[in-house]
């Protein structure tokens, strides 16, 4: 259920669509305020049916649809988790920036977009993408994506005392024995 896994499970299912290989439907279950910016779970019937042509119809048809409705924050937030998925970034800033104030209230929206900023800029955190991990901590001190992110980024700083802190943090959050609490220990 960590924002990781559900990020990996999107990545999977996108991968399995495009592959063309049947699809088992996805165990994603969105919680919270974000949910819109969160692709839903695939029936397994339509995943194997689905093809790249599909999924990018279906982005194409949801973009079409922001285009005529741009008041739609929570639309903006699920197109641009979209194009992340499919790996189109510049598309993706654009559309978290059209989600505007929402992002700006929404920890979970305003580590996506971080990632996606962080992403284009060659997986580098300074700068914006830092600045909404830093408002991310401000609303859910401990969310934690934002607080590995934090610890990445003060260990690249060589800010070790503070990146101990922040992982030592996600660690009381994460389920013991679970794969990313594994990797925060290593």
């Amino acid at each position: 259920g960590s924002p990781d896994a559900q990020q990996i499970e999107t990545d999977i299912a996108d991968a399995r669509a495009k592959a063309g290989l049947p699809g088992k439907p996805t165990s994603l279950r969105p919680t919270g305020a974000a949910d819109a910016a969160k692709l839903p779970p695939v029936d397994a019937a339509a995943a194997g049916a689905m093809t790249p042509e599909k999924i990018n119809q279906m982005v194409e048809g949801l973009a079409a649809k922001m285009k005529a409705n741009p008041g739609d924050l929570p639309g903006w937030a699920k197109l641009g988790r979209a194009y992340k998925v499919l790996g189109k970034l510049p598309e993706a800033e654009d559309a978290y920036t059209k989600a505007g104030k929402l992002v700006d209230t929404d920890a979970d929206l305003l580590i996506q977009f971080a990632d996606v900023l962080a992403m284009r800029a060659g997986n580098k955190l300074e700068g914006r993408p830092m600045v909404m991990v830093n408002k991310a901590l401000a609303l859910n001190p401990k969310h934690p994506a934002a607080l590995m992110m934090a610890g990445s980024d003060a260990y690249a700083h060589a800010n070790y005392v503070l990146a101990v802190k922040r992982w030592e943090t996600v660690l009381t959050v994460l389920p013991s024995g679970s794969k990313d609490a594994a990797l925060v220990q290593a």
